[in-house]
């Protein structure tokens, strides 16, 4: 079988492409995870090297820190996508409810919320 041209609009990597550089992206980022100061970096290299999306800020209008009405921020939106994303740091327990916004809520409820 040949190579599959990813599914990412605008992108040009194949499906092998795409395996090598999300390796080399897990490798870069192994051990790292501080959510407030990786986040744009993180989301970044990602989209542009994983996802094949060079122009990710400008295409796709990638938001960071988004402000909520319940003082809280989502992290990053990605519009054009339909997408939000809740990133919790390094060693947090995604299954563990905590205090979140005045609610116990795990990190997917809270993204939940958000949505």
């Amino acid at each position: 079988m040949g190579a599959m041209t990813a599914q990412v609009t605008g992108s040009t990597l194949t499906e092998t492409q795409r395996r090598h550089n999300a390796q080399t992206f897990a490798e870069t980022w192994r051990g790292r995870g501080y959510e407030k100061g990786d986040t744009q970096q993180f989301w970044g290299n990602l989209l542009r090297s994983v996802m094949g999306m060079p122009e990710v800020q400008t295409v796709t209008g990638v938001r960071y820190e988004e402000g909520t009405s319940r003082r809280g921020y989502i992290d990053a939106i990605i519009p054009d996508a339909k997408t939000l994303i809740e990133q919790k740091s390094i060693g947090v327990n995604l299954d563990h409810a905590e205090m979140r916004q005045g609610q116990m809520v795990t990190p997917f409820e809270q993204a939940m919320n958000y949505a």
